[in-house]
């Protein structure tokens, strides 16, 4: 839904505009079944993630609670760039602390004649699928395309509006904006019914 993987990302709370919330990361297993589906890095790396998270429960837990944390300072981030106001200065630093400790993890191997995205994988390090979440916001960030993020009026997920027209509205017409119409509809003849 959110067109680039960063905000599918930020995406994994339910819905942020009406409580409770409700957060599909609930466990690191969790987070790993997430980056299988949406094949953030190599199989035989997620699988490795999974054996390890599973024989270092506290650890994996204690990781994505930090990786959660992470993500609200990416969705203020991508929420005010939507929105069009300014960038507060502290949680610029945040985000630029996100991007220094991430990206210094990430380089690029050659093997085969293809150029790939890769990391040091000689130590299981249980924020890996999170480096590359973070390529991905450095990537948008330095598209400087920021008419293009918006966020959805009827939950709150970020996307990206690749539309020609760049008129999208919401993050799915099937759900978000099916509501929000039913809605309109719903005012509209009730208010022709009072009077």
């Amino acid at each position: 839904m959110g067109g680039v993987l960063c905000f599918d990302f930020i995406n994994t709370v339910h819905d942020r505009v009406n409580l409770p919330t409700s957060d599909y990361l609930f466990d690191y297993q969790a987070f790993i079944f997430w980056n299988k589906r949406l094949k953030v890095m190599p199989v035989n790396k997620i699988k490795r993630l999974e054996s390890f998270s599973r024989r270092n429960a506290k650890l994996a837990a204690k990781t994505l609670s930090e990786i959660k944390k992470r993500r609200e300072t990416l969705y203020n981030l991508f929420s005010s760039i939507a929105a069009g106001k300014g960038i507060d200065n502290q949680l610029l630093i945040k985000f630029n602390k996100i991007l220094s400790t991430s990206l210094k993890h990430i380089w690029f191997v050659y093997s085969k004649g293809v150029l790939t995205l890769s990391w040091d994988d000689r130590i299981v390090n249980l924020y890996e699928p999170f480096w590359v979440i973070i390529k991905s916001a450095f990537d948008i960030v330095a598209s400087g395309n920021f008419q293009r993020i918006k966020e959805c009026s009827e939950c709150g997920w970020i996307f990206l509006d690749n539309t020609k027209n760049n008129n999208r509205k919401w993050c799915n017409m099937l759900t978000c904006g099916a509501k929000n119409k039913a809605r309109t509809y719903y005012r509209k003849h009730r208010l022709m019914r009072n009077t």
